[in-house]
This record gives structure tokens, sequence and C-alpha cells, in this order.
């Protein structure tokens, strides 16, 4: 039984990081596509200037 718990213990530990590693990747490429998007409007907020 202690073998079993242990084991169990193991696997939630593994899949915790597992689930922190997709958080972290997540994160980033949000951060990323945040950057983006910012980017876009000052162009757009440029270009509007420049029609004007």
């Amino acid at each position: 039984l202690k073998h079993i718990r242990s084991r169990k213990n193991q696997l939630m530990h593994e899949s915790i990081s597992e689930l922190q590693k997709k958080d972290k990747a997540l994160q980033e490429q949000n951060n990323k596509l945040s950057k983006q998007v910012k980017e876009r409007e000052k162009e757009l907020a440029q270009q509007t200037q420049w029609e004007q």
C-alpha cells in the first residue's frame, strides 16, 4: 500500500510539473501575441494618421 501511494504521488508530481511547463509555454506565447497585437495597433494608428 505504501508503494502504491508513493507511486501515485510520483505520478501526480510528474503531471504537475508537465502542466507547469505547459503553463509557462502558454504564457510566453500569450506575451508574444500581445506584443504583436500592440505593434499592429501602433502601425494602424500611424497609417490612419498618414491618411488624414
